[in-house]
Parts: structure tokens; C-alpha cells; sequence
């Protein structure tokens, strides 16, 4: 997660060998965040090379001022670019993000916007509906009014636009942003939704074990201080109570087509 394609091909394979020796570590999916601005084909071999064969790339949209708006360093053909790198690679497993309800996005961007992915052959959508989180640049410009985003009315033709196009070329919505091709559900977020525990390793990560949530230091610097003076990189561990547990396995269970498990439950 978060921009590992920062990182060279050698270092992430370091990382892989390190996972190897430490746990037993025989992944059916090993999935690679990527920033599509970030990626070279040199690159790409190497990540295929080192054991990863799911790609996601967080790709947005494929509207150069959207993109722009958004503060994202690629352009379209870029992602086109790296999708082609890719599968020359041999990355056969390829998901891309995308956005809609973004400030000056239209019906008919958005339908582009999906067209043009559908036409890269992934084997995975995650399509989010536009979260302006507090604080943020976007969140300022739209307090001042200097930009405005896409009426209700309009958000929900681009819902209804998007399980239509995404149904008819055959993907399956899984879970309430994500959608499919058969077979090709992500293993590592089906196991989040399904409430089971999970190791987070690296600055910021967080963990879900034996019923501790745990979040790490965020910045790199602390964290790499911690480990030097032997401390521990953790900054937050919560256990989790049993209203906590219900909630939780509600909201989660709820957000996939296969609901919540009863006896899960219980």
C-alpha cells in the first residue's frame, strides 16, 4: 500500500525476501499499489520478477483538467502506458481506481472515463464515489466556492451508468465500490470485509490482531528511531469490545453481496 512504486524493483524484492524468512509465506495474490506516473517497464519486469502478480493502479480518471484538479502527477496516456508495460511484464491480474462526483465532472465524462478503462482489459474496478476529507486543498477551493460539485440528481445517473456499463461487460459487483471480473475478487480486501485478522507492517500501517487493532508510527523518521532504540513502532492499540465486534462484522458483512455471516456473528 501507498506508493511502493516509489521504490526500486531490488528494494521491494528485499521486502519480499524479508517476508519470506520471517513468516511462512506462500501468497496465492501478491498485489502492488502503483502510482501509474511512477512506473517504468524496467520496473515493472523486476516487481513481476520478484514474486508480485496483481497490479493496482490508482489511475483516478482519464480527464487531463480532472486529474490536474485532483493534484495527480500523470496524465491519461500515461495510464494507458503503464497498463501496456504491464502486460508486457506479465502481470495477468491488473485492478484500476477511479473516481466519480469529482468538481466539473459530467455524465459524460464519467461515461468516457469508464469506457476508456474498460478498453485496457482489467480484471478489477474500484470505483469510488468522490470523499472530500477535511483540511484538504479540494475542501478549501469548495468552501470558497471556487469550485462545485456534481448535483445528487447527477450522482445518481453515474451510479446508474456505472452498474450498467460495468454489468455489460461482464463484471460483478462484489462489494459497494468494487467490481469484477469472475474469479478475480481481491483476496486481501475480501479478507478485511470478512472481519479476519491482518498483520500491518511500515510507517502508518494498521493491524487487525486477536482482537487489537493496532496502528504504527506514521512518519518514517520515528518510526525508523524506534526500532533503533529497540522501542516499539506502535502508536495506537485498541481492544476492541464486543459492542465494537458487532459493529464492525455488521458494517463490514453489509458492504458485500454476500452479506453477513449469522453464525459469524453470533
Amino acid at each position: 500500500g501507498g506508493t511502493p512504486s516509489l521504490q526500486s524493483a531490488e528494494q521491494m524484492a528485499r521486502v519480499l525476501d524479508a517476508c519470506r524468512q520471517a513468516f511462512d509465506f506462500q501468497p496465492r495474490e501478491l498485489t502492488l499499489e502503483a502510482n501509474p506516473g511512477t512506473l517504468s517497464a524496467e520496473q515493472l519486469v523486476g516487481l513481476r520478477a520478484a514474486g508480485f502478480n496483481r497490479l493496482s493502479l490508482g489511475v483516478q480518471g482519464f480527464e487531463a483538467a480532472l486529474l490536474a484538479r485532483l493534484q495527480r502527477i500523470h496524465s491519461p496516456q500515461e495510464v494507458e502506458l503503464a497498463c501496456s508495460w504491464a502486460r508486457q511484464a506479465g502481470f495477468d491480474n491488473l485492478s484500476l481506481d477511479l473516481i466519480y462526483g469529482l468538481p466539473g465532472q459530467s455524465t459524460a465524462g464519467w461515461r468516457d472515463t469508464l469506457q476508456r478503462a474498460l478498453q485496457l482489459n482489467p480484471q478489477h474496478l474500484s470505483c469510488y464515489q468522490l470523499t472530500v476529507e477535511p483540511n484538504t486543498h479540494l475542501e478549501v477551493q469548495l468552501r470558497r466556492g471556487e469550485l462545485e460539485l456534481p448535483s445528487e440528481s447527477t450522482l445518481e445517473k453515474m451510479e446508474h451508468i456505472l452498474r450498467r456499463d460495468l454489468k455489460q461487460a461482464g463484471f460483478q459487483r462484489y462489494e459497494v465500490s468494487n467490481w469484477s471480473q469472475p474469479g478475480f475478487h481481491s483476496r486481501h480486501n475480501l479478507w478485511y470485509w470478512k472481519d479476519r485478522p491482518y498483520l500491518g507492517l511500515g510507517c502508518g500501517s494498521t493491524g487487525f490482531i486477536q482482537g487489537w487493532r493496532i496502528r504504527r508510527l506514521l512518519h518514517p523518521h520515528a518510526y525508523q528511531q524506534a526500532l533503533a532504540r529497540g522501542a516499539s513502532p506502535i502508536a495506537v492499540a485498541e481492544r476492541r469490545d464486543a459492542e465494537g465486534a458487532l459493529r464492525d462484522h455488521l458494517m463490514m458483512g453489509l458492504r458485500t453481496r454476500w452479506g453477513v455471516n449469522l453464525a459469524s456473528l453470533r
